[in-house]
C-alpha cells in the first residue's frame, strides 16, 4: 500500500495546525513536520504544494526536505517505507482575524 501522511514532531497525524493567536505581520514559531511514507511500498514523483488566500492576509511558509513551498508543486526526492522528509511550518500573522492556507501533495 502506498500512504503519505503529515505528521508532527511527535509523530502524531497532522489534519489541521493552530498556530494561535499570530499578531499582524508577526512569524509564529516554527512547528516541526514531516512527511512520511507510512505505506509499505517506495513512493516515487513526490510533489508538494501549498494554496492559500492573499499573503497580506496571513501566509502558511512550508519548507520539505530542504525546499521551501510554493504555490506551484515542488518535486521532492523518492522515499522509501517509513522514511520521512523533515520540515517545518510557521505562519505570519494576519490582518483578518481568521485565515486559512493548504498544504498539498501527491506521489505515485
Amino acid at each position: 500500500m502506498k500512504q503519505l501522511t503529515l505528521q508532527d514532531g511527535t509523530g502524531a497525524t497532522i489534519t489541521a495546525w493552530d498556530f494561535g493567536e499570530v499578531a499582524t505581520g508577526q512569524q509564529s514559531a516554527p512547528l516541526a513536520i514531516t512527511l512520511r511514507n507510512t505505506g509499505d511500498e517506495p513512493l516515487t514523483g513526490i510533489t508538494a504544494s501549498i494554496s492559500q488566500g492573499s499573503s497580506a492576509d496571513g501566509e502558511l511558509r512550508v519548507t520539505l526536505a530542504g525546499v521551501a513551498l510554493t504555490a506551484t508543486p515542488a518535486a521532492l526526492p523518492d522515499l522509501a517505507p517509513g522514511a520521512g522528509h523533515a520540515g517545518t511550518a510557521t505562519y505570519i500573522g494576519p490582518s483578518i482575524p481568521v485565515d486559512s492556507g493548504t498544504l498539498r501533495w501527491t506521489a505515485s
